[in-house]
């Protein structure tokens, strides 16, 4: 059997490319995967849109006698890199609707997993029964985009973290 963090992490992607497929995304072009060994942030191709999920890390601890918890965390990230085509002819700068869609594209990727009321839990994951969404510590999960690479680079990048939990019996 597989480790739960990978199945969990597969499953991510699973429901990303759901909603994807279901055309309940405020945009529904774009590639997904889980970048279980290729992790550079940089992209090499033009206006190709990911969304990602990059597994970080797990922590393991023993529930109750027989029995373990894993908390298996993940980032999901919003990457595209723009063509000259998608910037202001005089400025360079990245066309702001087009980052206003990807800034959109990013809270509807959140919204499928955030819970719809407070003391509810958010999205189970299709392909693992058992797995539980977990809220963060802080209470509010925080979405970073990197200004500094669109500047530079002409490549939005957003992220946000995801946690699972996971309970298993012992061999």
């Amino acid at each position: 059997m597989a480790c739960a963090f990978t199945n969990i992490g597969n499953a991510i992607v699973a429901e990303i490319r759901t909603a994807r497929d279901a055309a309940s995304l405020t945009v529904n072009e774009f590639e997904s995967e889980c970048l279980w060994s290729k992790r550079e942030l940089e992209l090499t191709e033009l206006d190709v849109l990911r969304v990602d999920v990059a597994p970080l890390h797990w922590t393991q601890s023993l529930r109750s006698r027989g029995s373990w918890s894993r908390m298996c965390h993940y980032q999901i990230g919003i990457r595209k890199r723009f063509s000259p085509e998608h910037r202001d002819a005089q400025t360079g700068f990245v066309l702001n609707a087009d980052v206003e869609k990807l800034i959109t594209l990013a809270a509807d990727v959140l919204e499928v997993f955030m819970p719809v009321r407070p003391n509810h839990q958010g999205r189970a994951l299709t392909d693992v029964a058992g797995a539980v969404w977990r809220e963060p510590k802080e209470g509010s999960t925080r979405v970073v985009v990197d200004w500094d690479l669109l500047r530079e680079s002409h490549q939005f990048c957003a992220w946000f973290p995801l946690t699972y939990e996971f309970a298993e019996a012992s061999a």
